[in-house]
């Protein structure tokens, strides 16, 4: 509270100086107008730009497309009193080709009209002492890596050109106290309290800033119209529904079962039961007064917590048996005629396309919501996100399905209907950050730096909670039962293996969820003759309203404590060489951790979860000057997650990981996606730079920089831009971003962003 007051305070303060310190000021102005215009340089889609999973029905990129069309006026007042200064930047901007909020102002953005605002302060503390006050919106620069930012951690970013922009440009100025004093002969110390803001991503919103050319596959799978769970969820719940209604009229022939004897223990292991009606065994539902939460009963009613979505594509299941469809396997769904003309054909082998692999596409990717049509319920996804292709492949998967090949049917009973929501619930603007920096010199040969900063992340994190339609948390668990193999749907025979289903609590208190338990929180069928309850091991859900995925993003608070050097060497060869690092300990970072067999039985808030980690960077550099005036300089980069997580362990069994989906690993942020595997994070991530910079032209008018950055994994990124000044008055501009390599790299991902730019500017005073 005394920090959030303090910076208040001060910043408030700060504009009233002016008047207070001296009555005569005297004032300068001057700016530019600007244009930038970029062009694509490559043909196809760019990161969630296309707006289907399949046959999309916008157009893609062309190689001169145009991707931005920006026009700006800055303006730059300085005023200068007897002891003080004020400056202020003001920044009227507009793309016409950006997407929504990026389009033109926008508060606390690279686009946000009052850019900066702050007073220069001398502030006397005794005879020998001053404090150099800074008081207002600015910027401070710590760090100074080529390329990537390290120690630059005071002000968030604007990636909404992702890294092509200048640091100058793509720091977002905040309100914050920042107050400088001299120590000793040499040394410097410099106290910072900021205000609090996130960087900015394209993309993590809950529109998903469609047709952004700069999204990156982290932010794509959270909230991408194809690939985004905020959007896979709904539709996950639409097939779930229609599998629902699948079950709400299905029955199996020939089924004799002995209720009382539970069917030679099958009952007693955590089957449904129902009761025998003229030969049949009729299954229904009996929902008491407290059950767990859901919304449709039927999956279970039909032995869904008895079979997996792999087993439905190994055609084992009493909804598709063998591959090809048969009347008497589905009297109630398929008629005669469907079957003679159906072309679902073929057995089953991972990978390749059968009855049951073609039947799950159907439901899952057909337009018609919730409809029965030819006898067959459909989800209404139209093949827009990605839930599932005629071709399941679980040993590398690629679509939701596939993650989720392990997943029980009756946990389609927990997605029944299932809604996602996006909130944003930030810690506040008035919560502040603080640190210092200490700077210093040795025999001013070697120059050193030290620096604290308790913040909160800039990289805002998201987790995933469920909820019921009064906004109150339920909390998942996973019951267990052996699984069934109806190859026979006459006679199902145990599997050996147990089959896991996630389902929602509402009650509040996980002991009354646990499996086995009989108590208010859920009940199970009555056997009609006994008016007791057939398998007290049964869940069954309430007729509740569908469930809602919440997506929340925040930010957490980390310590950041970091060091600097640099110094010079002379050598009679190339001359001096300067030599210079960087090196940050965050501790407390967020990162995502893909537990692959909690999210293989469809438990999406634990099978994808933010942990802490602690994490130490550094950047060790070289600049040498050749030919007169040409800069060389080289970077080696690394970052290593002190708390890496790669566990190829069964999370439920311990035992050593026998398929894809299983195991749990750390994932990384900027390129974890389903079209990959959900990608895993390096332990160890390193980057490589090589940066030129040389002037040219009659009274060295213009000058050229090149930057290029290698990745582990083979990701790349070139930057060459240049520019001219005609006269004093006007400058052109020009710029070439091109990304290649691993289209599973951070750089490498942007592939068809890359883009040529060219521009002007026009000063003025």
């Amino acid at each position: 509270m005394f920090q959030r007051k303090l910076l208040a305070g001060a910043v408030s303060a700060a504009l009233a100086v002016p008047a207070a310190a001296t009555a005569e000021w005297e004032w300068e102005a001057n700016g530019y107008f600007k244009n930038e215009t970029a062009f694509f340089t490559r043909d196809g889609y760019t990161i969630g730009q296309a707006n289907k999973f399949r046959n999309p029905t916008n157009e893609e990129n062309d190689a001169g497309d145009l991707l931005k069309f920006e026009n700006s006026v800055r303006v730059f007042a300085n005023g200068y009193g007897d002891t003080a200064s004020i400056h202020l930047d003001l920044n009227l901007i507009n793309n016409g080709k950006g997407v929504d909020r990026y389009r033109g102002h926008r508060n606390y953005s690279q686009q946000d009209y009052l850019r900066e605002l702050y007073v220069d302060y001398p502030l006397e503390v005794g005879e020998d002492r001053t404090i150099d006050l800074r008081l207002g919106k600015q910027q401070v620069v710590w760090g100074t890596a080529d390329g990537i930012k390290l120690l630059d951690i005071i002000n968030p970013t604007d990636f909404r050109e992702f890294n092509q922009n200048t640091f100058e440009d793509s720091r977002i100025p905040v309100w914050m106290i920042n107050a400088e004093t001299a120590v000793g002969d040499t040394g410097n110390v410099q106290f910072i309290v900021s205000q609090n803001k996130p960087n900015l991503f394209p993309g993590l919103t809950d529109d998903g800033d469609e047709g952004h050319p700069f999204i990156v596959k982290g932010v794509d799978s959270i909230t991408g119209r194809v690939n985004g769970f905020l959007n896979v969820a709904p539709a996950l719940g639409q097939t779930a529904a229609a599998f629902g209604n699948f079950a709400a009229a299905f029955t199996l022939t020939d089924l004799d079962m002995d209720i009382t004897n539970g069917a030679q223990g099958l009952f007693n292991s955590g089957m449904p039961t129902g009761n025998i009606i003229g030969g049949e065994v009729e299954y229904q539902t009996v929902i008491g007064p407290n059950g767990f939460f859901g919304r449709s009963p039927n999956l279970e009613g039909v032995f869904g917590n008895t079979f997996t979505v792999m087993d439905f594509i190994n055609g084992t299941t009493p909804f598709c048996v063998g591959g090809p469809f048969a009347v008497s396997q589905l009297p109630n769904q398929i008629t005669a005629a469907d079957a003679s003309t159906a072309t679902f054909v073929g057995t089953n082998a991972s990978g390749t396309s059968n009855g049951c692999t073609d039947l799950l596409n159907q439901v899952a990717q057909r337009t018609d919501t919730n409809q029965v049509v030819g006898g067959i319920p459909y989800g209404g996804n139209d093949d827009t996100t990605n839930l599932v292709t005629a071709n399941f492949d679980a040993t590398k998967p690629d679509n939701t399905f596939e993650y989720m090949s392990n997943a029980s049917y009756t946990t389609f009973d927990t997605f029944n209907g299932a809604k996602a929501r996006y909130r944003t619930d930030y810690p506040g603007s008035t919560v502040p950050n603080a640190g210092f920096r200490y700077r210093g010199s040795v025999n001013n040969t070697f120059n050193f730096s030290l620096n604290y900063f308790y913040h909160f992340d800039a990289n805002p994190s998201v987790s995933t909670h469920w909820e019921d339609q009064s906004g109150n948390r339920l909390t998942p668990f996973v019951t267990e039962a052996n699984g069934l193999n109806f190859a026979d749907p006459t006679n199902p025979q145990p599997t050996g293996q147990l089959v896991r289903t996630v389902r929602l609590c509402k009650s509040g208190n996980m002991a009354l969820c646990d499996d086995g338990q009989v108590d208010s929180t859920f009940s199970s069928p009555l056997n009609p003759n006994t008016g007791a309850p057939n398998n007290p091991n049964v869940f069954t859900p309430l007729s509740d309203g569908p469930a809602t995925l919440v997506f929340t993003e925040t930010q957490h608070r980390i310590h950041s404590l970091g060091a600097s050097f640099d110094t010079a060497v002379d050598t009679s060869f190339l001359g001096p060489i300067v030599l210079r690092g960087e090196f940050l300990y965050d501790k407390d970072v967020r990162v995502p951790v893909v537990d692959r067999s909690q999210l293989g039985i469809g438990n999406i808030t634990e099978g994808l979860r933010p942990e802490k980690a602690d994490f130490f960077k550094y950047v060790l550099g070289v600049d040498i000057t050749v030919l007169t005036n040409l800069l060389i300089s080289t970077q080696f980069i690394q970052f290593v997650n002190l708390d890496y997580v790669d566990d190829d362990k069964d999370t439920f069994t311990g035992a050593d990981c026998a398929e894809a989906n299983c195991g749990r690993y750390t994932g990384d942020p900027a390129i974890l996606h389903l079209s990959n595997g959900l990608a895993k994070a390096e332990e160890f991530d390193n980057y490589v730079s090589l940066f030129f910079s040389k002037p040219f032209g009659e009274g060295q008018l213009g000058r050229f920089n090149n930057i290029t950055i290698w990745e582990e994994g083979d990701g790349y990124w070139n930057r060459f831009d240049m520019e001219y000044s005609f006269t004093d008055e006007l400058v052109v501009t020009a710029e070439w971003n091109h990304y290649f390599g691993s289209t599973d790299t951070t750089f490498g991902q942007m592939k068809n962003s890359s883009n040529v730019q060219v521009g002007f500017k026009y000063i003025f005073e």
